[in-house]
C-alpha cells in the first residue's frame, strides 16, 4: 500500500494544498437540495457541543478554513441522501476517465465480493460498477440528481464539513554507502523480531538496527527522511540522476504524534499558516532543537524498494486531484465520489471551493472516520506544491445508482 498509505497524511502534517485549472466554480453551480427531513438542532446546542469537544475533529479552526458556517443543521447519520443539481458531463475531465479506468480494473476483480453494510448504507461492487458505467455515458445537461443518489457525508463535525488534506510523493537525494554528508540511513523492515520494535529514538539515537543489514540507503536529512515517512513512500535519487520508487514496507506500530500539531500548540507557528514548508523553514531556523522535535513522534516507517509506480491501497496507479486516501471502513476503496474541495490561492489561502470527481484508492494511518480526505496531489515538487498547505474543508457525497 503506498500510504497506509500515505499515511499519516498531512492532516497531521497539514500539509496539502489543492490548487487546480478546473472551470468549475462553486459560484456556478445549483446548491444541493435536501432530499429527505433530517434532524434540526439549534446552533447553541452544536455551539455546546463543540466547547464541550464532543464535535470536535483532527482539523485546527482558524479564520477562513473552508467550513461552512450556514448550515445549522446537525445530521444523525454517517450518510444522508440528497438531490445535488450539478451538470455532470463538467466534472468528466481526460485525467478522471484514465482514474475509471484504472478503478475498473480493481472493481473487477473484487465485484463478486460482498460488502457489508457501510454505517447506516448498504451497497455492493456492482453497484459501484454500474456508477462508472453510467459516467462514461453522461449526455450534455445531465445532473447527479438524473442519474444517481446521492448521500452526504456528515463530516468530521456532524454538519457535512469534510476535512480535507493531500499528500504527495518526494523524491529524496541519496548515496547507496554512508559518507560524513549521507549518514542518515532509511531502513526496511526487519524480520522476525522479538517484541515490539524500536521507537523513533532508539532507532535514530541509540542506533537500534544499526549493523543488521536494513540499510537500503542513505540521506543527508532526518527532516527528509521524516516526511518522507510521513507520505508514506518516495522516489530515491542517486548521483548517477537514476531513481527508484521506496514503497511502504511497514511500520514499528508505536503512536504517530504530529509535529505541525505539536509546533501549532506551543504557539511556534499560527494555525493558519501550518504546512509542510512552515515546518521545515521551523527546522532550518532552530537547528539545534530539530532532533529534539522529530524524536517526539516515536512511530516509524520503513521503505521497500521497488521499480513499479506509485499505487495506492487498492493496487491500481495513483491520478493526481482524483485519486483518494479514505477510511475503507466508511468509504470502501473503489467507491466513487462528489467532492466540493477547498481550492487554495498562490499564498495557501482558502480562495473558493469547486465540485470535482473523486475514487477511493487508498488508505492512510490518519485517515480515521468519516470526516477525513486525503487528495493524491502527484510527485516531486509539483505534487509537493499542492500538497504544501491544504488542511481546509469541504464536503463529500457518496455515488449509487438509482434504485
Amino acid at each position: 500500500m503506498l500510504k497506509q498509505s500515505i499515511l499519516f497524511t498531512l492532516l497531521v502534517l497539514f500539509n496539502l494544498g489543492c490548487e487546480t485549472t478546473s472551470k468549475n466554480r462553486e459560484a456556478a453551480q445549483d446548491q444541493p437540495k435536501t432530499d429527505q427531513p433530517i434532524e434540526k438542532q439549534a446552533k447553541q446546542k452544536y455551539q455546546a457541543n463543540k466547547k464541550e469537544k464532543k464535535l470536535i475533529g483532527h482539523g485546527f479552526t482558524f479564520e477562513n478554513n473552508g467550513k461552512s458556517d450556514k448550515d445549522t443543521v446537525l445530521l444523525s447519520n454517517v450518510f444522508t441522501k440528497e438531490k445535488v443539481s450539478i451538470d455532470v458531463s463538467s466534472l468528466i475531465t481526460k485525467d478522471f476517465q484514465q482514474a475509471m479506468k484504472k478503478n475498473n480494473s480493481y472493481l473487477n476483480k473484487v465485484k463478486h465480493k460482498e460488502l457489508q453494510a457501510t454505517k447506516n448504507l448498504s451497497f455492493g461492487y456492482n453497484d459501484v460498477l454500474k456508477v462508472g458505467e453510467l459516467l462514461r455515458t453522461i449526455k450534455p445537461g445531465q445532473t447527479f440528481e438524473d442519474l444517481f443518489e446521492t448521500h452526504k457525508i456528515y463530516g468530521e463535525d456532524k454538519m457535512s464539513n469534510v476535512h480535507f488534506t493531500s499528500y504527495f510523493i518526494p523524491i529524496l537525494k541519496v548515496k547507496d554507502k554512508p559518507d560524513s554528508e549521507y549518514k542518515y540511513p532509511l531502513y526496511r523492515k526487519p524480520k522476525n523480531w522479538n517484541g515490539t520494535l524500536p521507537t523513533r529514538v532508539q532507532i535514530d539515537k541509540e542506533g537500534a538496527l544499526k549493523g543488521k543489514g536494513l540499510e537500503i540507503a542513505y540521506s543527508k536529512s532526518l527532516v527528509d527522511i521524516h516526511f518522507m515517512m510521513v507520505q508514506g513512500s518516495g522516489y530515491v535519487e542517486y548521483r548517477d540522476g537514476s531513481q527508484k520508487l521506496f514503497s511502504y514496507g511497514g511500520k514499528n506500530g508505536h503512536k504517530y504524534v504530529s509535529l505541525g500539531r505539536y509546533l501549532v500548540e506551543k504557539g511556534e507557528v499560527p494555525a493558519e499558516e501550518i504546512s509542510l514548508s512552515a515546518i521545515k523553514e521551523w527546522c532550518a531556523n532552530h537547528p539545534e532543537q530539530v532532533t529534539e522535535l522529530l524524536y517526539r513522534n516515536p512511530s516509524y516507517v520503513f521503505f521497500t524498494p521497488s521499480d513499479s509506480q506509485p499505487i495506492g491501497a487498492a493496487n491500481v496507479e495513483l491520478t493526481d486531484l482524483h485519486s483518494v486516501a479514505v477510511d475503507k471502513t466508511f468509504l470502501p476503496l473503489g467507491t466513487i465520489l462528489l467532492g466540493k474541495v477547498p481550492v487554495l490561492d498562490t499564498d495557501n489561502k482558502f480562495a473558493r471551493h469547486e465540485y470535482r470527481l473523486l475514487i477511493s484508492q487508498d488508505v492512510g494511518g490518519a485517515i480515521k472516520g468519516a470526516g477525513h480526505i486525503d487528495i493524491y496531489a502527484g510527485v516531486g515538487e509539483q505534487g509537493k506544491r499542492l500538497a504544501d498547505a491544504m488542511h481546509h474543508y469541504g464536503q463529500i457525497w457518496l455515488l449509487l445508482p438509482k434504485k
